[in-house]
């Protein structure tokens, strides 16, 4: 058992009911189809008619502002930006359905398109839960548990957290429904089918900041969805509200009641912060299933740190040849590809070498599956 685990349950064993953390289970059931609007002058016809659809849960709406920083506004645009750029599109209004561009925005012919979309199959097995925990630094909106292909995903596939506000104001009163405050990439999960990764993912306090996210004096009217993209592709998304956090003023409270519980609880938050911090700045890296005599792809996703890849070894009886070095910014995501040799029937590791902007050198072991 983690550090981390044991700690939590150390303190879920102790009498701080005021203080529990409540958390809420990803649905079985896909949500219905979904359409993400870049916002932009004209076509109000058409938001009102999606806005509407959400409402009434035929459709899941995610609300993108392209240029919000040019027209002056409080809300984030650095996520919108990189999520125009993997459809193509320069400037709004502009709609995509279920990851495909409608190049008409006539409300004809999107009520047709949404309509003419098919049911998703299931990919993914979610069992995990998501809740939002207070740390140090502020609340952390925490996604715990597992997930498991239920059929082999694509290589390049990775999972979006995305944070959503039913309604929101900017600090000129202009208002935006369904809008996205922050995205983040997750690739560090097996695709293989049947296999499945346990998994902790966070939307750190930081990150949540810088998006205009305060759980602190609200935590009301936002909603958490997780999207399965290969590309542009979506292959399926699971939504939920976010559910309320602990408040300061009930996790004083109980250890008012309970002070020989406060060492526990210091050493728990100093413990998550440290976790989390590392944990949102180390790359997610993996490996796709491999046949001998092919090369190895190591799929690399940056995350809120850039990093530089210095090498990659086999360990013995392989060995594989990699003689430079590949620069990730914070971000964005590429992949790796490497032959190795010499090894026969034994299993495949490799050892990643990694410096970690503000984290110093690392080194990832991974264990590559074989498909034949």
């Amino acid at each position: 058992m983690r550090l981390g685990h044991a700690l939590l349950l150390v303190l879920l064993m102790l009498p701080l009911a005021s203080a529990a953390t409540p958390s809420s289970a990803v649905p079985v059931e896909q949500d219905p189809v979904l359409v993400e609007w870049f916002h932009g002058d004209g076509h109000d016809d058409v938001l009102h008619w999606l806005e509407a659809k959400a409402k009434a849960g035929e459709v899941r709406l995610l609300h993108w502002r392209l240029n919000a920083e040019q027209e002056g506004s409080s809300f984030p645009d650095d996520d919108a930006r990189l999520r125009a750029e993997a459809f193509g599109i320069d400037a709004g209004p502009a709609v995509v359905v279920d990851g495909e561009p409608i190049v008409d925005l006539d409300l004809a012919s999107l009520q047709a398109a949404v309509d003419a979309i098919a049911p998703r199959n299931a990919w993914m097995n979610w069992d995990m839960s998501v809740s939002v925990r207070m740390v140090e630094e502020g609340p952390t909106v925490v996604f715990d548990g597992s997930v498991t292909p239920l059929r082999t995903l694509p290589s390049g596939s990775m999972v979006l957290l995305a944070l959503t506000e039913t309604s929101a104001v900017d600090d000129e009163g202009r208002q935006a429904r369904h809008l996205v405050r922050d995205m983040r990439p997750e690739a560090a999960f097996n695709r293989t089918e049947n296999s499945t990764t346990e998994v902790a993912w966070y939307l750190t306090p930081e990150h949540l900041t810088a998006a205009g996210v305060d759980l602190t004096s609200s935590d009301l009217g936002y909603s958490v969805t997780l999207l399965l993209v290969d590309g542009g592709t979506v292959l399926e998304a699971r939504s939920i509200p976010l559910p309320s956090s602990v408040t300061t003023h009930d996790a004083r409270t109980a250890l008012a009641l309970l002070p020989f519980t406060s060492v526990v609880v210091v050493i728990l938050i100093l413990f998550l912060r440290s976790e989390i911090s590392t944990a949102d700045a180390l790359p997610r890296l993996i490996a796709a299933p491999w046949k001998h005599g092919e090369e190895v792809v190591v799929h690399v996703a940056a995350a809120s740190a850039g990093c530089v890849l210095t090498r990659i070894d086999a360990l013995p009886p392989w060995t594989v040849r990699w003689s430079r070095q590949v620069q990730v910014p914070a971000g964005t995501a590429t992949e790796l590809r490497v032959r190795p040799s010499k090894g026969g029937e034994a299993p495949l590791h490799l050892d990643i070498g990694l410096d970690v902007d503000g984290y110093g050198g690392w080194v990832q072991r991974l264990s590559v599956e074989r498909e034949d």
